[in-house]
């Protein structure tokens, strides 16, 4: 199978609203505290004595308390906190915590990045996900005016920035074997703010700088959230 469609399968998948379990015993909820995304349920089951699930502010209610084995389910619609408690029981408490999840570097960021205001420069950027890692082929000048190519890579964390160690390729021949000198030449960062933005900044042999980038290629692949949620 093509890999865009496994990966496009497994993002679908990864995107789907979840169910969460709480169970009531007598004197307490477990878990007391759960924390879902918006468009999330959560689904309570009694297991002993006799209870309900009453928010404090009043947004959801299983109704009288009852005993048995029953199931109640809320979805979760907005971000905010919400406590409830059992009302034949005030000390059981027990808080939703409903928040949308940070943008994570994941697959989709494979592809081309430039800003329009610096025309033939940009980076490539390639997702290696059997190795956790971010590779990026900068194309630049150096401070002579000079067209040069860098090779940065980077482990790839749970956040939506990356940092990079780069090198540059020197004394290589065209059409030839001989093998190039690869000193390093400084340290980057890649920090995106969604699928189609993101900041450089880097620091090395020829100085420091920042520049804001774009995605220059379309994308069918990158996601809020990346792999992980």
């Amino acid at each position: 199978m093509n890999i865009r469609i496994i990966w496009m399968t497994f993002l679908a998948l990864s995107v789907e609203a979840a169910t969460v379990d709480v169970e009531i015993y007598n004197g307490y909820f477990s878990p007391e505290v759960v924390e879902i995304t918006p468009g999330d349920t959560v689904r309570w089951t009694n297991r002993e004595g006799v209870h309900n699930v009453v928010a404090t502010d009043g947004s959801f209610s299983s109704g009288s308390a009852l005993g048995g084995s029953w199931i109640y389910s809320h979805t979760f619609s907005s971000e905010g906190q919400y406590a409830y408690v059992s009302e034949n029981d005030p000390a059981m408490q027990g808080m939703v915590v409903v928040s949308t999840p940070g943008f994570n570097v994941n697959y989709g960021i494979t592809g081309s990045w430039w800003n329009p205001e610096m025309n033939g420069q940009g980076l490539m950027i390639e997702i290696l996900p059997d190795d956790n890692v971010l590779v990026a082929y900068w194309f630049n000048y150096d401070n002579s005016g000079q067209r040069q190519w860098m090779l940065g890579s980077g482990l790839i964390g749970t956040d939506n920035q990356v940092d990079l160690t780069f090198i540059r390729p020197v004394n290589g021949l065209p059409n030839d074997a001989q093998v190039p000198e690869k000193p390093e030449w400084g340290t980057g960062r890649l920090e995106f703010q969604d699928c189609f933005n993101a900041t450089f900044n880097w620091n090395g042999a020829d100085g420091f700088g920042q520049m804001a980038l774009e995605r220059l290629t379309p994308d069918v692949l990158c996601e809020t959230g990346g792999l992980d949620q």
